[in-house]
């Protein structure tokens, strides 16, 4: 009977361990890099970026075509189409501001306040905004009022915009003026390398992740330790 009884012990004592470890686990991966980040920078101030922390632009003469992309070709090699189905967003920004976009030949885009979001090929780091005002039509994507108010991500999936690019020939004359006007100012600009901070969400600090980890650690050990003093006084 003892036996049995600390058999039982010791497995309650392992499975409570796990259940910790999985908890834990399943907490740090929640609270993990989001999809969409706001970075700041001293020339442009608050900006949104990538989940791996480039710099996000949109381009202002693309309000003209409704929420729709006019960058392909030559243009779509410089500035790429920025997507991610699900939006792990910090609590400063709003999930009704995104939304997506078909693109034409396929593939979607996310878009911010109607308008998509580019990464830029000359962003070779994070935190850089290299390519803000080339062209005098391309800028990161601003965050006006920004003030993170938690730590935790919504997470949603990106609004629903059914909007097909345009494939007439004033929307393709234009993208290809969009181009020429990019590759030759991107020829003749220097990066922007203004001090620069990068902000890290406090949720996903690899430093806390790790204390956290050992203290799990050490309360399973105490744990198992403590069944198996328990199982030899039986």
């Amino acid at each position: 009977m003892s036996k049995t009884f600390g058999t039982l012990v010791m497995i309650a004592a392992l499975a409570a361990s796990l259940g910790i470890v999985a908890a834990a686990t399943g907490s740090g991966a929640a609270a993990g890099a989001f999809s969409v980040n706001v970075n700041y920078n001293s020339a442009v101030g608050n900006y949104l970026t990538t989940n791996n922390g480039y710099a996000l632009y949109t381009n202002t003469q693309e309000s003209a075509y409704g929420g729709t992309s006019s960058c392909y070709g030559a243009c779509a090699q410089i500035w790429h189409a920025y997507y991610n189905s699900t939006l792990n967003l910090p609590s400063g920004l709003n999930s009704s501001s995104f939304g997506s976009i078909n693109r034409t030949g396929g593939g979607k885009q996310l878009t911010y306040l109607g308008r998509p979001l580019y990464t830029y090929a000359g962003d070779t780091g994070q935190a850089q905004v290299s390519g803000n005002g080339i062209g005098g039509i391309w800028y990161v994507a601003k965050v006006a009022n920004y003030a993170p108010v938690s730590s935790s991500p919504s997470t949603t999936k990106p609004g629903a915009i059914t909007n097909s690019s345009s494939t007439g020939n004033g929307a393709n004359t234009t993208a290809v003026g969009i181009a020429g006007n990019i590759q030759r100012s991107a020829e003749n600009s220097t990066p922007n390398q203004s001090t620069t901070t990068v902000t890290t969400p406090a949720n996903s600090t690899g430093g806390n992740n790790t204390l956290l980890y050992a203290v799990i650690i050490v309360v399973i050990i105490i744990i198992i330790v403590a069944a198996y003093f328990v199982v030899r006084k039986r």
